[in-house]
């Protein structure tokens, strides 16, 4: 789907401008800036959720405000969900 993509390139270029970390707040601009024409926008809370896993020690974060990025990481796009609520969702 086309917004899909646009929300997976936004989030790619966010995660490649990262240097020494990644906050949800910057993810959620980046989201918000590649749906902005498209008549979809986030929802007030929880729209977006970062999680992450740091893959030489196994550390996970869940739902955390913001990653940090040592100079040796590289951060990757693992999962992504989009979902779209109608008018009699909620």
């Amino acid at each position: 789907q086309e917004t899909d993509a646009a929300i997976r390139g936004a989030i790619e270029s966010a995660l490649t401008a990262a240097r020494t970390d990644l906050s949800k707040t910057a993810l959620r601009e980046a989201i918000s800036a590649a749906i902005a024409n498209t008549g979809l926008q986030l929802v007030a809370e929880n729209a977006v959720v970062l999680n992450a896993e740091y893959e030489q020690t196994g550390r996970l974060l869940n739902n955390t405000d913001s990653v940090s990025i040592e100079s040796h990481q590289a951060l990757e796009l693992r999962e992504m969900r989009a979902e779209v609520q109608g008018e009699l969702d909620g």
